[in-house]
């Protein structure tokens, strides 16, 4: 058995584990049974060169699908309180749910969000500075 990550940029990586020999191809196949209805379709890349859907797989390898874009992505981290952290890579333009919908955090109703440090709305777009965004989900609580 090896393990691979793969990212679907823009988006998160996701380890899998694989038969030894398995092809880029293998890969993809198992991502797509894993995630009906996400979109796997674009230059696939190992190491920075581009390579094609039979290639084989090695242990430790990243292997990265990117769709055509235009301009810089923005990167966010992403975190539900109590919870884990996610760090995603979006287009320019996205709004908070967007981001909260890539980040896969299970359940966030009753969740403020809020974004750098000031809570919003989750339809709210990050404002397109080309950087980096925190976004923190807290239960609401009850004031007096």
């Amino acid at each position: 058995m090896i393990t691979v990550e793969l990212l679907v940029f823009p988006g998160r990586i996701t380890s899998y584990s694989l038969d030894d020999h398995s092809t880029v191809d293998d890969l993809v196949r198992v991502a797509r049974s894993e995630n009906p209805g996400a979109n796997f379709n674009g230059e696939i890349r190992i190491n920075n060169s581009i390579v094609s859907g039979s290639r084989t797989l090695y242990g430790g390898e990243r292997v990265v699908i990117t769709k055509k874009v235009k301009g810089n992505q923005i990167t966010v981290k992403i975190q539900k309180v109590p919870g884990r952290n996610v760090e995603l890579s979006l287009n320019p333009g996205s709004s908070v749910n967007d981001a909260i919908a890539a980040a896969d955090l299970g359940d966030t109703t009753g969740y403020q969000a809020r974004l750098d440090g000031v809570e919003v709305e989750r339809n709210a777009t990050m404002p397109n500075h080309g950087g980096y965004y925190r976004i923190i989900l807290t239960k609401k609580v009850k004031g007096n």
